[in-house]
């Protein structure tokens, strides 16, 4: 989807969508928060028959985690793939 939105977004300033997506995913990757500390997490919250919230908590953290690091893993991709050392697929178009 970003890459159709390259054509309207370039106009005339003489900047190539290459260019265009790759400061795009600079941007996002620097607001993107890194994956939370699970070991961290544990101990201040400890799963306990009396807490149930802290399981589900460490639970939704650990999805998060799984997302935080596609979201990462696929921005750092498409900055490989514009440098030419990635072959651009249909996911990360």
């Amino acid at each position: 989807a970003l890459l159709l939105t390259v054509g309207s977004a370039a106009g005339g300033s003489g900047v190539g969508p290459e260019e265009v997506v790759g400061n795009v995913a600079s941007d996002i990757l620097k607001r993107v928060p890194q994956p939370w500390d699970i070991g961290a997490v544990a101990e201040k919250w400890p799963i306990v028959y009396e807490e149930s919230m802290n399981t589900v908590l460490r639970q939704e953290l650990q999805r998060f985690n799984k997302l935080i690091n596609v979201i990462l893993g696929s921005l750092k991709n498409i900055h490989k793939a514009i440098q030419g050392l990635l072959l651009m697929s249909a996911e990360l178009e």
